[in-house]
């Protein structure tokens, strides 16, 4: 028998959804003859145990209660849908979502609130996405875990707290693919940083692999500078270290907001002259890599991020399959010459 696979793993086996699989083990109904087959064939090959998902309509509803710190960045709100997909899939499996006030703004104490009552609301675990530790935040997790309600952050970790996993992209290789895109494409001059806050451990993480790397070449980065995710605070910034640093050749913005950025790149008209690096895709940032504003973004995959978040919090709550410490997901790079067929796969859901 093959090491204890769960749902998901007999979904992606089975090309199929986890609702399907669902269907097929409980005898719901509504699966093609082809399909069910297909799914049985590989339940027994595996050794999958029909009762592992029926312990979800055993125990009655799984409730998931999801809590964000900041839901209106392009990057968390990719999170949250993949979040929502899976949720959605698994909708059929007695597991719901329970959300807390959503509000598109940072505010500690109602994280704080929303954690409290969440945990109070009858839920079998939660999903955080925290945007700065606070310690606040640890003792409200070590009061969640010793109430038996399970932890998963999503995105930013909380050393120290008793949260079960961090799932977020690998922000160490963000780093250090930025710095090595902006030598390929301004292999000399000088390097600059943008990041959103030094006190997220995520930034300090992408702070650190950019200077591992151009450390390699015996350079530093001239600045790095925080724009605490304001695009009118990374626009003033640029312009001041066009202004301080004139010989600058490349900028990485290891953030969300680099819209400011190019405005002040192109109103220079430096367009082609400073090299831009960027992370994420959505729309406006697409447009720029077309106009030849930015040079290449990276792409964090947040929907799979989000849908692996559910995935491990729910394995772990039914089976029992703690999660790696630390679940990191890889960033691919997007150019002009590989954006239209980047395009046209997500059009076709292929990043999830």
């Amino acid at each position: 028998m093959d090491k204890k696979v769960s749902i998901y793993d007999i979904a992606r086996l089975a090309d199929c959804s986890t609702t399907t699989v669902y269907k097929v083990v409980n005898g719901r109904g509504g699966v093609g003859a082809e399909t069910t087959k297909r799914v049985q064939d590989i339940i027994q090959k595996h050794g999958y145990k029909a009762n592992t998902i029926a312990q979800m309509l055993a125990r009655g509803q799984l409730r998931i209660g999801i809590v964000i710190e900041n839901y209106s960045l392009e990057f968390n709100d990719e999170v949250l849908q993949g979040i929502r997909e899976e949720m959605n899939s698994l909708s059929d499996a007695n597991v719901v979502a329970v959300y807390g006030s959503m509000e598109s703004k940072y505010s500690k104490e109602r994280v704080i609130n929303d954690l409290k009552e969440i945990g109070g609301g009858g839920v079998n675990g939660v999903i955080l996405f925290p945007y700065e530790p606070y310690l606040e935040y640890t003792e409200v997790i070590d009061a969640l875990t010793q109430n038996h309600i399970p932890v998963i952050l999503s995105t930013t970790d909380i050393p120290g707290s008793s949260r079960i996993a961090l799932v977020s992209h690998n922000y160490h290789v963000v780093g250090r693919l930025g710095a090595e895109l902006l030598n390929v494409f301004a292999p000399g001059g000088k390097k600059a940083l943008f990041v959103g806050s030094k006190d997220v451990i995520g930034h300090q993480h992408i702070i650190s692999g950019f200077e591992t790397h151009l450390a390699l070449s015996g350079q530093r980065p001239a600045v790095v500078y925080e724009t605490q995710e304001d695009e009118q605070v990374g626009y003033y910034l640029t312009g001041k270290l066009l202004r301080d640093c004139p010989d600058i050749s490349g900028i990485f913005v290891g953030t969300s907001h680099s819209l400011g950025v190019c405005r002040s790149i192109v109103e220079s008209g430096l367009t082609g002259k400073v090299s831009i690096v960027c992370v994420d895709t959505h729309p406006g940032l697409m447009e720029q890599i077309k106009n030849g504003v930015i040079q290449a973004t990276l792409y964090q995959n947040p929907k799979l991020q989000g849908r692996i978040t559910v995935r491990s919090l729910v394995n772990y709550i039914v089976e029992g399959r703690k999660p790696a410490d630390h679940v990191l997901v890889n960033p691919v790079v997007v150019m002009r010459s590989n954006m239209e067929h980047f395009e046209n796969d997500q059009n076709l859901g292929l990043w999830r």
